[in-house]
């Protein structure tokens, strides 16, 4: 599943280019990682716990699909959820999955989650996301120097 790429567009456009199957492989990945998710998510999940599922999810699903399925999240229940400012804030910033409306992509958003855990597991995923670029700049500086 991690090596599926994401896939931006809306079925519509993903037809007229002759990509349906992408669109497809990824619409398959975007359902299971959000059965995976309410599957192992409750009220009860400890940080530890957290960190487990969004280190499990970046590793089956990738960073960037768990990054935008659950910033997509954030953007479809902002008006009503209790959620952070900075997590309002972050997912305002990431591009949505979706162009031709919210029916496209409904069935795969993780509604069901509690606030207070899509709160933290949206947080835990940004900072593994901000972990990883401070890794890949360190790989790039030490590349750059010869090292």
């Amino acid at each position: 599943m991690n090596q599926i790429p994401f896939y931006y567009q809306s079925r519509v456009y993903a037809e007229k280019q002759g990509q349906l199957r992408e669109w497809e492989a990824s619409r398959e990945a975007d359902r299971r990682f959000a059965d995976e998710v309410k599957k192992r998510a409750d009220e009860s999940l400890s940080s530890v716990e957290i960190g487990e599922l969004v280190d499990d999810l970046i590793r089956n699903y990738g960073l960037e699909r768990a990054m935008i399925m659950l910033a997509r999240t954030v953007q479809f229940r902002a008006k009503d959820a209790e959620l952070s400012d900075y997590v309002r804030e972050h997912a305002a910033n990431l591009p949505p999955h979706f162009n031709d409306g919210l029916d496209e992509i409904d069935p795969c958003i993780c509604c069901e989650l509690p606030d207070r855990i899509l709160n933290a597991i949206y947080m835990k995923t940004a900072e593994r996301t901000e972990q990883t670029a401070v890794e890949e700049m360190e790989i790039e500086d030490e590349a750059e120097q010869g090292i």
